[in-house]
């Protein structure tokens, strides 16, 4: 199993579309809903250390049902060739 930050970059790469950290927190719930790092708050501090690399980008900034602010992301090109220093998902 790969660190959760390292899980969260190989997420958004691989996701179809922009995804943001509810998004995340529902696809990783099976893998990681038992660790104590697994918050909204972690994810969303994990997606602004990747983004501050050139990782992935915000692709949509507004506000969710709850009012809370959702930004999404998307992989940049650097993420998605760096993708490949990961190994496959089983």
């Amino acid at each position: 199993m790969l660190p959760f930050k390292m899980r969260v970059y190989q997420f958004v790469a691989e996701a179809a579309n922009a995804v943001n950290a509810d998004d995340i927190m529902d696809g990783l719930r099976g893998e990681y809903g038992g660790e104590m790092q697994f918050n909204r708050k972690r994810v969303e501090h994990y997606l602004d250390a990747i983004a501050a690399v050139s990782m992935i980008e915000e692709s949509d900034v507004r506000f969710n049902d709850k009012g809370e602010l959702t930004i999404e992301y998307k992989p940049t090109k650097l993420g998605i060739d760096r993708l490949k220093y990961l190994p496959k998902k089983n």
